[in-house]
């Protein structure tokens, strides 16, 4: 039987050999074939095709940046003195599919962890989102950011999984539970300041104020007739309350919500202040309220200890932005000091003022610089505004900036959209319709940096501290590169980078975490191996 097996294998070896295509009188089919420099070696039936290997990225193998607190889970911000200041990262997430996407394709979440400035994790990234609390200030015409971090995660209650957030110092020095409503009414226009945050606590049913230290200083139970299932009644409670300049406001309205009174209290003391009699009123800015006094329905500004610091006398009026506010009086607007002294007539224009910086801005009007100086603006201007401390408009061949620092006229006119410190972004109208951007010195006038015609840039600032270096971002289409004023390429990405503490929280297809201003990683993850939860 064997012999009968290997008389069958060998004339199957022998069939075989006679299919083959012989080799011809030059080629050898065992031969080496040599790689000629530029062209991919392939065996001599297939065509040449020509590779540039010296345009290939090199390949880089993975090494991880940074450091654990510890070795095991960190799933919850353990309070410490000891870290300095926190900044968030993306992290692990999950992979989820929508039920009504038949295609059965599957999407990426991330999660947010904290880690401290020099790439050292304190937490995993256990969170559904980390960011800074911002709050609007009218005085300051812009969003500012607060000193909490707001941490958001799904947990379970007994109506079922409930999305929810703590707040914690940006340090990390204090941290709450996940107790507090997490929607966009959570954290509304002046509930949130320097001095402290205004949160629905949806385990008290009540409204409370936690100062800068993550102490509860007040609260305000929702009414009795307020179902706790309906949300409206934590949204009607935070209409009603403000804080600014370590004073809480609160403003009372009837069942068809007009304005019937208002209180203020000192949140360090729980002093309610002893005021006139008021219709409405306004948070504290430059240790002035405005408001309405009850009987004359005129307004006027309460001093902090609650009295009158300038009477109620005038038919409209404005809040009080840089020691200086807008009012009418006897048909007529003018601009007035903490004293109540008039500064400028300003006609009968409208009482849009605003603030940028150190700069105040009347549209049509004036602008007045960090010294109180009043400047008129030219007639004829097409179009007048203030940006970031800048107030510009545009001639026929020029755009003219008035900074405090002088004026620097541009020899095409353009729109303003961003400025920080020496730098500021300009973008104008292209004749094919596009839109063209600069990066320019206001020192000098002179264009450091314009981008592809349709491709955007912006100023990445560093929103806790000021003389950190300004980056540029460029945004074309998915691809995101970040520079140095001076073009210097950093590095790419494929999202937004944030740009909060010092460091700016980047993605791309290989990695995420965090990269200093130099583009240095300071931490760095893996972007694989993410599984679902």
């Amino acid at each position: 039987m064997r012999r009968l097996f290997a008389l069958l294998l060998g004339v199957l070896l022998l069939w075989a050999a006679g299919c083959a295509p012989a080799a011809a009188p030059d080629e050898t089919p065992d031969a080496t074939l040599e790689e000629t420099p530029g062209t991919a070696p392939s065996h001599p039936s297939d065509p040449s095709v020509h590779t540039d290997w010296s345009q290939l990225t090199p390949y880089e193998p993975f090494e991880a940046v940074g450091s654990r607190l510890t070795d095991g889970p960190m799933d919850e911000l353990v309070p410490s003195a000891d870290y300095g200041l926190l900044v968030p990262y993306a992290g692990g997430g999950v992979s989820y599919q929508y039920e009504w996407d038949e295609s059965g394709a599957t999407w990426q979440l991330d999660r947010y962890g904290l880690a401290t400035l020099d790439g050292v994790m304190v937490t995993d990234p256990v969170y559904d989102g980390v960011y800074q609390v911002t709050a609007y200030r009218e005085d300051l015409g812009e969003a500012v950011q607060a000193p909490f971090w707001q941490l958001t995660r799904t947990v379970q209650t007994e109506n079922g999984p409930e999305q929810r957030c703590a707040v914690a110092a940006l340090d990390g020095s204090w941290c709450t539970d996940f107790r507090y409503e997490h929607s966009a009414e959570a954290v509304m226009t002046f509930n949130a300041c320097e001095d402290g945050i205004i949160l629905a606590d949806l385990e008290s049913d009540c409204i409370v104020v936690l100062d800068a230290q993550g102490r509860q200083v007040y609260s305000l139970p929702r009414s009795e007739s307020d179902n706790p299932a309906d949300g409206w009644w934590s949204y009607s409670l935070l209409n009603q309350l403000s804080v600014s300049e370590g004073i809480l406001l609160r403003q009372f309205t009837d069942e068809d919500y007009q304005y019937t009174g208002a209180e203020y209290l000192r949140l360090d003391t729980g002093e309610v202040l002893d005021t006139p009699e008021l219709r409405r009123a306004y948070p504290f800015f430059c240790g002035r309220a405005l408001a309405q006094d009850a009987a004359t329905d005129r307004w006027g500004y309460l001093d902090t200890d609650g009295s009158w610091a300038i009477q109620p006398v005038y038919t409209e009026a404005k809040g009080f932005i840089n020691d200086l506010a807008v009012v009418s009086k006897n048909g007529e607007r003018l601009l007035i000091d903490r004293e109540g002294n008039t500064v400028a007539q300003l006609g009968l224009w409208s009482l849009n003022l605003q603030r940028d910086g150190p700069v105040l801005f009347v549209d049509g009007v004036c602008w007045v610089d960090g010294a109180g100086t009043v400047h008129p603006l030219e007639d004829g201007p097409d179009y007048q505004w203030c940006w970031d401390g800048v107030v510009y408009y545009n001639t026929n061949s020029e755009l003219v900036l008035l900074t405090p620092e002088g004026e620097v006229r541009l020899p095409y006119p353009g729109t303003l959209d961003g400025v920080s410190g020496r730098w500021a972004v300009i973008f104008q109208q292209t004749e094919s319709g596009g839109v063209l951007y600069r990066v320019v010195d206001l020192t000098t006038g002179q264009a450091l940096m314009t981008g592809r015609e349709g491709v955007y840039l912006y100023l990445l600032k560093n929103s806790l501290d000021p003389e950190s270096p300004v980056l540029v971002l460029e945004c074309d289409s998915a691809d995101y590169a970040v520079y140095t004023p001076e073009r210097e390429l950093l590095f790419r990405c494929e999202e937004w980078p944030t740009y909060q503490s010092g460091l700016l929280q980047v993605k791309d297809t290989l990695n995420t975490g965090l990269r200093d201003a130099d583009g240095n990683w300071v931490l760095r993850l893996s972007r694989f191996g993410v599984g679902d939860d």
